[in-house]
């Protein structure tokens, strides 16, 4: 059980632990007052909070031509960036609810669009 004496002041967690020389690292914790701002790791910088800015669009790189392809097209790519490229169609798929399959073709990998 908790013991809270006052904002500011420690709060023992275990009394069971409250006797053990690690007690002052593990089982203190401090509470800060609410009128005492919360640094964290900031270093003390305090952060402006601005309402109404307009939020620009997301920067998205077309590596791959997932969004050109028709369903039964298919595209070739060395087989070192095979699960690379995997993953990235596994991705776009999800995002745009379509599915590609890869597979070896004889010494190059090929990525299909199946649905």
């Amino acid at each position: 059980m908790p013991i809270d004496m006052s904002i500011g002041t420690p709060i023992i967690h275990s009394m069971h632990y409250a006797a053990s020389p690690l007690a002052d690292r593990h089982q203190l914790r401090y509470r800060a007052g609410a009128d005492e701002p919360r640094t964290g790791t900031t270093g003390g910088i305090m952060f402006k909070v601005e309402k109404g800015v307009q939020m620009p669009p997301a920067k998205t790189r077309n590596v791959y031509p997932f969004s050109r392809m028709a369903v039964g097209d298919s595209f070739v790519v060395p087989p070192e960036i095979r699960y690379k490229v995997d993953a990235a169609a596994r991705s776009f798929g999800i995002k745009h609810g379509c599915r590609f399959s890869t597979r070896k073709d004889g010494d190059q990998v090929r990525i299909w669009r199946i649905a």
